[in-house]
């Protein structure tokens, strides 16, 4: 009789335990980082021209950046000096020929007008992009994962100033900076990548975290980007940056370039381009060797990183984020406390599995402790030559898809 009042002394001691470390917060926020984010300034452009499309008039313009202003920039409609429409900088290039683009550049004074940030418009067009993940180590440390992954990304982009309605009782919105490159034609092999005249532009990437976690497999250890389209792929998630950089040598520019994001105004990322694990020649070659996988899904149907066997010139290619985000996986304190919950409370009866079940709680304690992204934040990715984007988030109208 006394072993059994041990026994029932100690279970109820295990749940007590059990008790009060389930009331200890799961997860937290992230701090922010004690770091001066960058200024963009123009870059120079006898090495990289800096172009951006405007509303004007209810039609898209495409300009010749000569100065950043900190509101928008000065430039040169190019659109008006060629008489038509200009469909991308690599038109512009083809149309004036880029000594006399730098010599308007250096010129300037004559016809520069002044474009508020809120009349340009997205950096580009299209609806199908390839995004990579983990590619700067710092962040494949914070999450746990050091190897670099890839899944397509379907949604248009959005202009630098917008807002973000999101649902913070059902959803985990998360942030992240990146750098994006775009091509002048089809890229279907290395060597277009090498003959290509490419366009360098700042994006922001948001992310529902709960989607992804849902999404992806039972005990994946090294993260396939299974579940990441979904999560990445919802209206306004992939805000652009206003200027577009053509830089002589893309490789130099890349590896110089600063980004980082603030919250609030509160600094959360930094980091440079030559911090990226696979640069962006590289990110090509595993696209083009991978196109054909279809291992993806968006919206339960299968879907592949190349439909077409090839990089179109409206795809995009992530570099990936660097560390800050606000997403962190499940501490080991945590998986040991979920993961005696799971076995005392029977969960496992359910047919459940204890990662499943670890996930799950883990996502409500977010959900409840509000560690993602909340109505009312400021979301701004700052860069050293391509201008910022700045994302308020606000409280989806229950009346909104």
């Amino acid at each position: 009789m006394r072993y059994f009042y041990y026994i029932i002394v100690a279970i109820a001691a295990c749940y007590g335990a059990l008790f009060v470390a389930l009331q200890l917060p799961m997860v937290s926020r992230t701090q922010p980082i004690e770091a001066a984010l960058p200024i963009s300034q123009l870059a120079n452009p006898g090495k990289a021209l800096t172009f951006a499309r405007a509303n004007v008039d209810g039609m898209p313009h495409m300009l010749l950046v000569t100065e950043l202003t900190g509101q928008g920039a000065k430039a040169i409609d190019l659109s008006v000096m060629a008489g038509r429409d200009l469909n991308d900088p690599f038109d512009a290039l083809d149309h004036f020929g880029r000594p006399a683009l730098v010599q308007m550049a250096d010129a300037h004074q004559k016809t520069a007008q002044s474009f508020d940030q809120t009349q340009l418009l997205a950096a580009v067009q299209g609806s199908r992009h390839i995004s990579f993940g983990t590619n700067f180590l710092d962040h494949g440390t914070e999450v746990h994962n050091e190897t670099p992954f890839y899944f397509p990304r379907l949604t248009e982009p959005t202009p630098s100033i917008s807002s973000l309605p999101i649902d913070p009782e059902h959803q985990m919105i998360d942030y992240e900076v990146e750098l994006c490159m775009s091509f002048d034609r089809p890229i279907a092999k290395l060597e277009d990548f090498d003959a290509a005249r490419k366009l360098v532009f700042l994006c922001g990437d948001f992310s529902d975290r709960k989607v992804m976690l849902d999404g992806m497999p039972d005990n994946e250890e090294t993260l396939s980007g299974i579940g990441f389209t979904d999560a990445k792929s919802l209206p306004g998630f992939f805000p652009t940056g206003p200027y577009m950089v053509v830089p002589d040598d893309w490789q130099a520019f890349i590896a110089s370039e600063v980004i980082g994001t603030s919250l609030n105004g509160e600094p959360m990322q930094l980091t440079t381009g030559n911090m990226m694990i696979e640069d962006f020649r590289a990110m090509t070659d595993i696209a083009l060797k991978s196109g054909s996988e279809t291992k993806w899904t968006h919206h339960g149907n299968p879907v592949g990183l190349l439909p077409t066997g090839r990089i179109e010139t409206q795809q995009v290619l992530l570099s990936g984020t660097t560390e800050g985000v606000l997403f962190r996986p499940p501490s080991l304190k945590a998986k040991i406390t979920l993961g005696a919950k799971y076995a005392m409370t029977g969960r496992f009866l359910t047919g459940m599995s204890g990662f499943r079940s670890v996930v799950n709680d883990s996502i409500n304690a977010a959900i409840t402790d509000k560690i993602m992204l909340m109505p009312g934040d400021k979301v701004k990715h700052h860069s050293s030559r391509l201008g910022t984007i700045v994302t308020t988030i606000k409280k989806r109208n229950l009346d909104m898809p």
